[in-house]
């Protein structure tokens, strides 16, 4: 017996519908939505043909903060790379979104936010019609109604009436409804089908019907719904087309395909993975086994072409750059695969081509697909998956580096963080809340995808503690979290850690900027060591910036963007490269000071050899250096390793800066630097003290604490050449350092 199969290798992708940027091609995306609509992104896609023109249907779209949806058309006859559309829009040019007017409400408005999306429509009497779902629950069903909505005004499909519920989440299966305008033969009624699903991502698929000119009745009299028996008044007893698979259908489509001459079903699962379809001579069915229209990991069309693969995948190198801004992180994920049956065509004797567009949430965009399926007596060939992915693995880095800060966790605890020579990073806390002040167990992090069979081995090191604002749409706290960067072989990655029990930590995740013309660069061609800290630029005052040698010359910088605002996530932006007249550059050390109330400047302390410079950036963003670091008129040439700057609160009018840095002849080397002075020709440095000087140290982290008189003591750690971390600690009140004192 014939059976509808896909032709091997006929699946395509052909176009990005919406957005900007087409990442998978490299070239504009036709429609430019960002720039003709103000769209960023959407989802969803199912279609509907009003004769002069198709529709699109679009679900949440970015960035309305009310995640409301949108509507957009084409003149287009064929699937084609170049496909336009013309989304309808608000008088400032920005894309409109659907409104819905209802008598059931008190309010008189139906909803469009999260999850309440149109699944599909149909025309009649030259008036669109357009199932939407209403609704969300978390926790809880994730749609929990829908209802038929009327475009009353053809010169506004985004006003819509609401007529009645279609169906509720509690009792029913028709809250995605996919339609489809059919009659069996000339002179029979038109009837609408609804094919349906109930709750979401976890239904069966569903079949009902009514005649299509009854679809305006409240009353849904003549709706019915397919039994096992055949045709039934009530949605309650409405049984599944078909149960060989378990339930899993969320958004499904649904059409007749006149050159094969079978109806044509398409759904998503998550298990078993992939766009199913299957076909049947009549609606009711018997409907043919599953098989499979799109897989995600078929080449060329699925994850790392299409599709983001989530950097937990790729560790420090990364997957893609398919991810959208802020969302290397988060994988993508194939949904929502609404047929275009204006586009079907027959191919041949037996042979149909068939279109559909499919959502792959990152990117958040929608893209139109086409494939051929034929009838034929022969077994389905099965399309071979891609290779799995395998990460790349980043340049074998010999361990080196420390840093330490005060957290907001109990009293000012003290945060440690240290690169382990077997690989992945060692932190440890200290509970400032006891008198012992203890040292707490040692966590073992970072080690990337392959784990203990091959982990990431770090170079370098610098952690900050967040205090970005949470955010309504994670609920993961983001006050108090751990970030931390670090060096793997020429690259920089980052990972941070959760704000609350478990603490878990995620990473590593490698730092690329996200340009705004969408260009993306990663952090590559570093050395040495790594620099990150909190800094006041940005319109919330609250951009990171992160610095480290190039492998060539002067000092690499990048800053991130914690502006963004929803559904844009913070990401990283380049700025120049600076202190290229230094050549290469051995070591690096920031601060942002305010020297001034209120006015913030970049400090930096670059070690060139056994010397020291010192350059520092205004808030105009301009650099001013290098000039050496004098003690007394003379440079200082006897550093070695990698230093600490910080801004102290010693000092009685701006606050001294203080520097350690391992000493080319042993030990560490303390200066300090008095901005007292009114005129700031005479902020000079000078020598403090050599610590341990038998000691041999690699690099160096500063802090002060709360411990001790006012101003507070010092505290430093410091990793040794034999990979030992010591602390060590300054009394505020005669200047005397003690230590070392081993802590890892």
């Amino acid at each position: 017996m014939s059976q509808v199969v896909l032709v091997p290798g006929s699946l395509r992708r052909v176009c990005q519908l919406t957005g900007e940027h087409d990442r998978t091609s490299g070239v504009p995306v036709p429609s430019r939505t960002l720039s003709e609509a103000g769209l960023v992104g959407t989802d969803l896609g199912s279609s509907v043909d009003l004769g002069d023109r198709l529709t699109f249907l679009f679900g949440d779209t970015w960035p309305d903060r009310a995640l409301g949806d949108t509507i957009a058309w084409t003149n287009a006859t064929e699937p084609g790379p170049d496909l336009t559309l013309t989304f309808a829009k608000r008088p400032d040019g920005r894309f409109k979104t659907f409104v819905l007017r209802s008598r059931f409400v008190p309010s008189g408005f139906g909803t469009t936010g999260v999850f309440e999306v149109p699944t599909g429509g149909f025309v009649s009497g030259n008036r669109l019609y357009i199932i939407y779902s209403q609704g969300h629950a978390d926790p809880g069903p994730t749609m929990l109604s829908s209802v038929m909505c009327r475009a009353d005004d053809p010169n506004d499909l985004t006003q819509l009436t609401v007529l009645y519920q279609v169906s509720r989440v509690s009792d029913g299966s028709f809250i995605n409804a996919a339609p489809v305008v059919h009659r069996t033969r000339v002179g029979r009624p038109w009837m609408v089908y609804f094919f349906g699903s109930g709750d979401y991502r976890k239904s069966r698929v569903f079949l009902a019907r009514v005649p299509l000119s009854d679809v305006d009745d409240p009353q849904k009299t003549s709706w019915r719904y397919w039994t096992a028996e055949g045709w039934n008044e009530h949605e309650q007893n409405a049984t599944p087309l078909f149960v060989d698979e378990p339930p899993g259908v969320g958004e499904l489509s649904a059409a007749f395909v006149a050159p094969l001459r079978r109806w044509l079903l398409t759904y998503q699962l998550d298990d078993p993975k992939g766009v199913w379809f299957r076909t049947a001579s009549n609606p009711s069915g018997p409907y043919s086994a599953p098989r499979l229209l799109y897989h995600p990991e078929w080449p060329g069309v699925g994850v790392g072409s299409v599709l983001h693969r989530s950097w937990d995948a790729g560790g420090v190198l990364g997957t893609d750059l398919l991810y959208d801004r802020g969302r290397g992180e988060e994988g993508g994920g194939e949904y929502g695969p609404y047929l275009v049956s204006r586009f079907t065509r027959a191919d041949g004797r037996n042979l149909a081509r068939i279109a559909f567009a499919l959502s792959t949430w990152n990117p958040y965009q929608a893209h139109l697909f086409t494939a051929t399926l034929k009838l034929s007596d022969a077994p389905p060939a099965e399309t071979a998956l891609q290779p799995a992915f395998v990460a790349d693995r980043p340049v074998p880095t010999p361990a080196d580096g420390v840093s330490m800060l005060v957290s907001t966790f109990g009293p000012g605890n003290f945060e440690l963080a240290t690169p382990d020579g077997r690989g992945g990073l060692l932190l440890r806390s200290r509970d400032n809340a006891r008198p012992d002040l203890p040292w707490l167990g040692v966590a073992r992090v970072g080690l990337g995808p392959y784990g203990e069979n091959d982990p990431v081995h770090y170079g370098a090191v610098s952690m900050i503690q967040s205090d970005l604002p949470n955010r309504p749409e994670d609920r993961r706290a983001w006050v108090g979290r751990l970030y931390v960067a670090a060096r793997c072989g020429d690259r920089v990655a980052y990972l941070w850690r959760e704000a609350a029990p478990p603490w878990t930590w995620h990473g590593p995740y490698p730092v690329i900027a996200v340009e705004p013309d969408d260009r993306r660069v990663a952090f590559a061609n570093a050395t040495s060591n790594v620099a990150l800290i909190r800094s006041h630029h940005g319109a919330r005052h609250q951009n990171w910036e992160l610095m480290a040698p190039a492998a060539d010359n002067g000092v690499h910088h990048f800053w991130r963007d914690n502006t963004a605002e929803f559904p844009l996530n913070d990401d990283w932006r380049t700025a120049p490269r600076f202190l290229e007249t230094l050549g290469r550059v051995d070591a690096v050390t920031l601060i942002e000071s305010e020297l001034t109330q209120g006015v913030f400047a970049l400090e930096v302390v670059a070690r060139v050899g056994s010397r020291l410079w010192f350059a520092w950036r205004n808030p105009a963003l301009q650099w001013t250096g290098p000039f050496p670091l004098d003690v007394g008129g003379q440079q200082v040439t006897d550093a070695a390793g990698v230093p600490s700057l910080i801004q102290s609160r010693y000092g009685s009018k701006r606050r001294n800066f203080e520097l350690v840095s391992p000493h080319a002849g042993g030990g560490l080397l303390h200066l300090w630097r008095n901005n007292d002075a009114d005129d700031p020709r005479d902020w000079r440095w000078g020598r403090a003290a050599v610590m341990d000087p038998v000691g041999r140290y690699r690099s160096v982290s500063l802090l002060q604490g709360a411990f001790g008189p006012d101003p507070g003591n010092l505290e430093l750690v410091a990793r040794a050449d034999d990979g030992r971390v010591m602390h060590f600690w300054r009394e505020s009140s005669n200047l005397l350092w003690h230590g070392p004192f081993h802590v890892l």
